[in-house]
């Protein structure tokens, strides 16, 4: 079926010939900047946005009392879900590079990068727009295990 075989798991390359696994270095660095661009299109839109102190505009607004609560915690949702993306970013990055190093196959770690992109990418937009639905926050924890999973996974390829 989809990407069982070796062969077929490590000539998973992307439209310009790179594997799966090293072009998910700079694909997830771009997609770690969606919730902030989601947080500065609404600040723009509101009117509120703060170039001379970025970092301070959200506490800027609630103090204010600017926006509807709702829309605090939306914004407040768009910070963490940037911080926890970037935070995820360097323990990924290490354990590929690691992995690398000690010569794991192309074929698992193009596998593994599939799994953490896919969780990371689930997990901001569960953060985002549902963090305040109901029992969503849990679908937000389980894709953060799993990505966080296939870190600890791959540091695990590298003792042996």
């Amino acid at each position: 079926c989809c990407f069982t075989s070796e062969l077929q798991m490590s000539s998973l390359l992307t439209p310009f010939g790179v594997p799966l696994a090293w072009a998910s270095l700079p694909a997830l660095w771009l997609w770690y900047y969606f919730p902030h661009l989601v947080k500065g299109r609404k600040l723009r839109h509101s009117g509120l946005f703060n170039n001379k102190m970025p970092r301070d505009n959200i506490a800027w607004i609630e103090e204010n009392k600017k926006l509807p609560e709702a829309d605090i915690k939306f914004l407040k949702r768009c910070v963490a879900a940037h911080a926890n993306s970037l935070e995820a970013f360097a323990g990924y990055s290490v354990a590929l590079l690691a992995c690398a190093v000690r010569g794991v196959p192309i074929s698992y770690l193009n596998k593994a990068a599939l799994v953490f992109m896919s969780a990371r990418v689930a997990h901001s937009i569960f953060y985002i727009y549902f963090g305040d639905v109901g029992k969503m926050s849990w679908a937000r924890s389980a894709v953060w295990f799993i990505g966080t999973g296939a870190i600890f996974h791959m540091f695990s390829q590298t003792l042996f």
